[in-house]
């Protein structure tokens, strides 16, 4: 009998020490979800086919600099912006199209992406495509900031985009263009009438 008195002394310790592990390991993972995998699983976009949002900018053209870029939408993270090396990019936490307030762009001060931002003037013209629609901005205004001042980047009471790039000495400036939709804002693209 004293081996049966043993076993029922060291099934409640091991019962106890399974249960702590086991709950250990659920946790570990739990938190590993939550912490490190479900922010970068999630969808930079709304995905329901009931979202009354407009469609988001998926190019940038502005024709009197031959700038022409795809644009790839990015968030602003604790980690800092996304620039996409290829391509420009439009800021997720700006507006949209059509939604009245700042449409934000930007992207790299290359050539062959948006260098050639440092020539357009006042007036010039910038089409911003989306799956549906073309969008016509005229230039308004051309600036150069300091990158601590986000207040280019702020929601705003009427239409309005925003392009940026960097510039000056060790790209330590943001060259900043905003525009104003033209009268003929919107205009559905051609290959949705036919």
């Amino acid at each position: 009998m004293p081996s049966q008195t043993r076993l029922s002394a060291v099934r409640p310790w091991f019962w106890h020490r399974l249960t702590s592990i086991a709950c250990l390991v659920i946790g570990s993972i739990g938190f590993a979800w939550v912490n490190l995998v479900a922010p970068y699983t999630a969808p930079f976009e709304e995905t329901s086919l009931t979202s009354s949002r407009p469609t988001a900018p998926e190019r940038l053209t502005i024709p009197s600099v031959k700038i022409d870029q795809n644009l790839k939408a990015a968030a602003l993270t604790e980690a800092g912006w996304y620039i996409a090396p290829a391509e420009s990019n439009y800021l997720l936490d700006s507006a949209r199209p059509g939604e009245n307030s700042n449409v934000v762009v930007y992207g790299h001060n290359l050539w062959n992406m948006l260098g050639r931002l440092k020539n357009v003037k006042v007036g010039d013209q910038i089409k911003i495509e989306t799956s549906d629609r073309e969008i016509w901005y005229e230039i308004t205004s051309k600036q150069v900031v300091w990158p601590t001042e986000t207040r280019v980047i702020q929601p705003t009471d009427e239409e309005t985009l925003t392009i940026f790039t960097c510039t000056g000495l060790f790209d330590s400036q943001r060259l900043v263009v905003q525009a104003k939709p033209t009268n003929s804002y919107y205009r559905t693209k051609i290959s949705d009438t036919l």
